[in-house]
This record gives C-alpha cells, sequence and structure tokens, in this order.
C-alpha cells in the first residue's frame, strides 16, 4: 500500500478507535459502578472484607485495559477503515478500496502510471472532502464527555468502598 495512503487511512482508524473508545470505556466504568454499588449496599448491611474491595478495582481496571486493548487491535485493519469511508463517501466510487488493494509489479519496486492516478485521486478526495467525517467532531467529544461522565460515579463508589465497614 502506497505509505501516503496508508498514513491517511491510520489518521482516520486512529479517530474511529478513539470514538469507541470513549463509549466503551464510559460503559465499563458504569457496569463497575452499579457492580461496585451492589457491593456497597451489601457491605452496609453484613460488612465487606477489604479483599473483595480490592478484587473490584483489579477486575475494573483488568476490564479497562482489555477494552483498550481490544480496541487497538480491531482497528488495525485499514481495509475495513478504507470500507467504512467508502460507506460514508460514496461518490469515491470504490477508488478508495482499490487503492488499498494495489501493489507494485513483482518486478518493479514503484507504482505503474495508472495505480499512482487511482492512489491520487483517493488522496485528493480525502483533502475535498475530509474523511475525518466519518466520525464528526461533536460525536467525537460527546463519547470522551460520557466517558469522563461515567467516571464520578465510579470513583465515589470507589471511593465509598473503601471506606465501608469492614
Amino acid at each position: 500500500m502506497d505509505s501516503r495512503l496508508r498514513h491517511r487511512l491510520y489518521l482516520v482508524a486512529k479517530r474511529v478507535r478513539s470514538f469507541e473508545l470513549g463509549w466503551s470505556l464510559a460503559s465499563v466504568w458504569l457496569l463497575a459502578a452499579v457492580a461496585g454499588w451492589l457491593l456497597l449496599q451489601a457491605s452496609l448491611s453484613r460488612g465487606l472484607s477489604r479483599s473483595v474491595t480490592v478484587s473490584w478495582l483489579v477486575a475494573t481496571a483488568i476490564a479497562t485495559l482489555a477494552m483498550i486493548f481490544y480496541l487497538r487491535w480491531k482497528h488495525r485493519d485499514l481495509k475495513a477503515v478504507a470500507s467504512r469511508i467508502e460507506a460514508k463517501f460514496p461518490t469515491l466510487n470504490q477508488r478508495l478500496i482499490t487503492a488499498v488493494g494495489l501493489r507494485p509489479a513483482a518486478n518493479e519496486e514503484r507504482f505503474g502510471y495508472l495505480q499512482r492516478m487511482v492512489i491520487s485521486e483517493a488522496i485528493r478526495h480525502d483533502f475535498a472532502s475530509g474523511w475525518f467525517g466519518v466520525v464528526p467532531s461533536g460525536r467525537l467529544l460527546m463519547s470522551w464527555l460520557s466517558g469522563l461522565i461515567a467516571l464520578i460515579p465510579l470513583t465515589l463508589v470507589a471511593a465509598s468502598l473503601w471506606n465501608a465497614p469492614t
């Protein structure tokens, strides 16, 4: 794949991953906060050992890291990102997917003239249309705000659990 095209697709993949990460972390943290709240309710009636609180914190950290690594792995496929861009911008007429699949001839190191033209047209489309539009800035901001908002109850529950009667 052409290095310029790979770079453009990588930037879009990073944005898509960031968008999904914001919502995913919000989900993980809200579920962890609910589980922690249930533990807190149990501790108020019977008490709770410190090891349960530590286990809950470790499970939350592991779930957070697992989500981060999963999304990092998921968005490594630039062909899938190209398909997502093509779906958002049908005016590309499969030029991007074609450009992603192009390889130089076996006996040559460089792309041929027609191959370079297809790649250049795809890159020009990015500059004209802005492939970042696959994930609008407002939606990206909302995903991260939801993650930050979900962090508030998680922090409150964690502090309450830490200070809960044992």
